[in-house]
């Protein structure tokens, strides 16, 4: 029997920690119970926060409230992305090397797999206590029973990783066509998509699985009074399978046609009841040359080779989607209700982070509004922005560099920071936060990798004292933010309140520094400014949810004076050049600063 390689890292999925209930914590290590399993219940980040709040209402404001997803990772790609996330799932090799656990499954296997992780979610008691266990041993874990008692819906079964039909000898073992590994691996996935039809059909009987339309909760708040789990169905009776690919391999007319007449097939023999395949086709570029950009790193980026007067077939993706548009197409005409089993949605492969100002390639890259004008396709919700920074320290992400990628900073002034040509990490972070936020990063392939050079442990770096600016920074100013709630109840203290995390940035805010008030959605302002006057630490509850759950969670306090304040929080300020997180964050930019100040003055 044919057995397809799937793959698990602990790291890219590090939200099963949390949630999935087969996951075991020895010694700080995640384990999950069987050995040959490799799926995992996550947390589904990439949605898009339109979609959040359109599905879950209020509880999709708050970051961190994520629908659930049941995924598998397919081991193997046919491309070779620089700045994919899925690297480590490139081969073989890059699985071993980067500590992922390999393993060879059925298709029988892997739809008895999903299925039994889906009767173990219906015992929502025990996973409850599971996750409660787990707090207590592994502070990774914290805040996975209050997120778990919110019910959130699962939104989907997905198959993602690499490429998942693309094989070769070390990914797929006994197919049943030696000399066409690719149609083996797509009978595989027919073979797979049957089993699990069956099960979830078995599953519903046993009343241990809630399907709803999606419309039927549209603009509505989730209240979490929902059987768990609760999938929200694109077609009426069906859980949606998301099957992720590329598209290049669909290029070839035989093998959409194996993949799509398969499911047709399954259709008309009344064996694909209960699922909806919902291929979802990943473009790595707007343009031909964006797509070989991402994939020849001998490739230099200029601006001036983008062009959208192209021809459609010059994209190495388009004919792959025009394949599966074509078939599916050909198969809904001989019956319109196969359109029940399966469908197409395009997601941007990679796009810019323009929140934090980094740009893949070019600013001008990445045009997906002329793409989606030429072409006629509108994009999904799901959103693949290319992150620089590891949020936690604010330090470049440095699988990009070792993937042969560079990072550049340029400022306002046009000055530059190439980490490719001054490969010190510290010195880097420097030139960050002395021209943040007046400056923007640019990460591009080179066909070098960089060796980065970062300061021993317990050995402190002297610098002369030109330089010593450039490492400590002192902020020029404040700007606090929180919900309109939670401001109300400051301004009536005339104080604001920080968590206990916090403590080190609290202890660098100085009598007499200038703060602005943030106001969180729906007015997304900044509605006024004030003076630090003292900084305390308290123990009695203040702000609404303190005093609802009988605990002070935010005791920093800050004291503030000469309050200003505008009437109207609609007409605030948009903090234009302003790096807005929840909570507290620096000013660097006094001229910045000065400016805010005098605009609210006016007001």
């Amino acid at each position: 029997m044919m057995k397809k390689a799937v793959v698990w890292d602990p790291v890219m999925r590090s939200s099963a920690r949390k949630y999935d209930p087969c996951i075991q914590i020895e010694k700080g290590r995640c384990k999950i119970k069987c050995e040959d399993c490799k799926i995992t219940l996550i947390a589904d980040r990439f949605l898009g926060e339109e979609f959040q709040r359109e599905i879950l209402g209020k509880l999709g404001k708050s970051k961190g409230r994520y629908p659930y997803v049941i995924i598998v990772d397919t081991l193997g790609c046919n491309l070779r992305c620089w700045f994919c996330y899925a690297y480590k799932f490139f081969d073989k090799r890059s699985a071993e090397e980067n500590d992922c656990e390999i393993s060879y499954v059925s298709p029988t296997r892997l739809a008895e797999q999903f299925a039994c992780k889906i009767r173990k979610l219906s015992k929502f008691e025990e996973l409850l206590k599971i996750a409660e266990e787990k707090e207590k041993k592994d502070g990774g874990c914290k805040g996975a029973v209050k997120h778990l008692k919110m019910k959130l819906p699962l939104m989907r079964v997905r198959i993602s990783g690499g490429e998942p039909i693309f094989s070769n000898k070390e990914t797929l073992l006994d197919p049943i066509d030696q000399n066409n590994l690719i149609i083996s691996t797509i009978k595989f996935w027919l073979q797979f998509f049957e089993e699990l039809d069956k099960h979830i059909g078995e599953i519903k009987k046993e009343g241990k699985l809630n399907i709803i339309e999606k419309n039927k909760i549209k603009n509505k708040e989730w209240k979490g009074d929902l059987p768990f789990p609760t999938c929200i169905a694109e077609r009426p009776g069906r859980l949606n399978v998301r099957f992720d690919t590329n598209g290049i391999l669909f290029g070839n007319w035989k093998v959409a046609e194996a993949f799509i007449g398969g499911l047709f097939d399954l259709f008309k023999q009344n064996k694909l009841n209960n699922l909806f395949i919902q291929i979802d086709y990943s473009f790595k570029g707007a343009t031909p040359v964006e797509y070989w950009w991402s994939q020849r790193k001998k490739l230099p980026v200029d601006s001036s080779k983008i062009n959208f007067d192209y021809k459609l077939d010059e994209h190495p993706q388009w004919n792959g989607y025009k394949n599966i548009i074509e078939v599916i197409n050909k198969y809904c005409k001989q019956d319109k209700s196969f359109s029940d089993c399966v469908g197409i949605t395009v997601e941007k492969g990679i796009d810019h982070h323009i929140p934090y100002k980094t740009y893949l390639y070019c600013r001008e890259a990445l045009n997906w509004s002329k793409f989606s004008e030429k072409t006629g396709i509108k994009f999904s919700v799901v959103n693949n922005p290319i992150e620089m920074f590891n949020w936690r320290n604010w330090r470049p992400k440095t699988c990009f560099i070792e993937n042969g990628a560079n990072i550049k900073i340029i400022d306002k002034n046009g000055d530059e920071f190439d980490l490719s040509k001054n490969p010190d990490i510290d010195e880097f972070d420097s030139f960050r936060r002395k021209h943040y936020p007046d400056c923007y990063f640019l990460i591009y392939p080179i066909d070098e990798k960089i060796t980065l050079k970062k300061k021993q442990k317990g050995i402190r770096k002297r610098l002369p004292p030109s330089q010593t600016k450039l490492v400590e920074i002192i902020p020029t100013g404040w700007v606090f933010s929180g919900s309109p709630v939670n401001w109300k109840v400051a301004l009536k203290e005339m104080k604001w309140g920080l968590k206990k995390k916090h403590e080190k940035i609290w202890k660098r805010i100085r009598s007499g520094d200038y703060v602005l008030f943030y106001v969180t959605r729906p007015y997304s302002r900044i509605i006024g400014f004030a003076r630090v006057k003292k900084i305390v630490e308290e123990d009695l509850p203040l702000w609404p949810d303190e005093i609802k759950e009988h605990e002070v969670k935010y005791p920093l306090r800050i004291i503030f004076e000469k309050v200003k304040i505008i009437e109207d929080w609609n007409k605030g300020l948009k903090p234009s050049k302003l790096n807005v997180r929840h909570g507290i964050n620096p000013i660097y930019e006094r001229q910045e600063l000065e400016t805010i100040i005098q605009n609210l003055s006016k007001l």
